[in-house]
């Protein structure tokens, strides 16, 4: 009698097992993609919610299944929840990983952007500068491109030819404030240097400065240049 009792125990418990398998080979498998495809920690997690889920239903289904109409009532009843929130969270997925690798790489976008236009406003050399400053000029939009130009043209220009100005500006980092889609604000970190002609001695300043972008026919421009030391 033990030894009957204990081989339909051993049975059940071999053929819940068997049920589990294939769900168990899956949910390891989903979790290695999951990893390797470097998704969030938030998007694993919920990976794991929906699997554990799946592996409880499974669970569940193989014991109720053998315990009579209740059981199997009561199984039919938590099955549609557990479905909408496996689609659900599966939809989500879907449409929230390309949302973050858009997000990802515009922000690296108007990082550089925002990076590269600061060095060229601020970098100019007396035997080119009229040709340096309107490569700058073409990476400014808006207000903030009348009001370099105008500075540009009666000021820094003919003071550069006039007393032999360089001015070299070199990225020292960047971290965007916020991004969309056609606007975003970072903080640049420049080290400038000063030479004039005459004095061998160059001079040495860093510079944090508030860049706004705006998107102007596919590229980043600044519109906004405002300095915060």
């Amino acid at each position: 009698m033990i030894i009957q009792t204990s081989t339909r125990y051993l049975r059940r418990v071999a053929s819940a097992a068997a049920d589990l398998v294939p769900l168990v080979v899956l949910a390891a498998a989903t979790l290695m993609i999951t990893s390797v495809l470097g998704r969030p920690l938030w998007m694993e997690v919920l990976c794991g919610l929906v699997i554990a889920a799946a592996l409880g239903f499974a669970g569940w289904n193989a014991v109720l299944r053998r315990r009579g109409a209740g059981g199997r009532r009561l199984l039919l009843a938590a099955a549609p929840p557990i479905l909408a929130l496996a689609v659900l969270v599966s939809l989500q997925t879907l449409i929230q990983r390309p949302a973050d690798g858009d997000l990802a790489n515009a922000r690296d976008t108007v990082a550089k952007a925002a990076s590269d236009s600061a060095v060229a406003v601020l970098s100019y050399q007396p035997d080119r500068v009229d040709q340096d400053l309107a490569a700058a000029k073409a990476r400014l939009t808006g207000d903030f491109l009348e009001t370099y130009g105008k500075l540009a043209d009666t000021v820094v220009g003919p003071a550069a030819k006039e007393k032999q100005v360089t001015m070299r500006a070199a990225p020292v980092g960047a971290a965007v404030e916020s991004v969309s889609r056609d606007r975003a604000t970072v903080i640049v970190y420049i080290n400038q240097t000063t030479t004039v002609a005459g004095n061998p001695a160059p001079s040495q300043s860093q510079n944090a400065l508030r860049v706004g972008l705006t998107e102007v026919d596919g590229r980043w421009l600044i519109n906004r240049f405002d300095p915060l030391f």
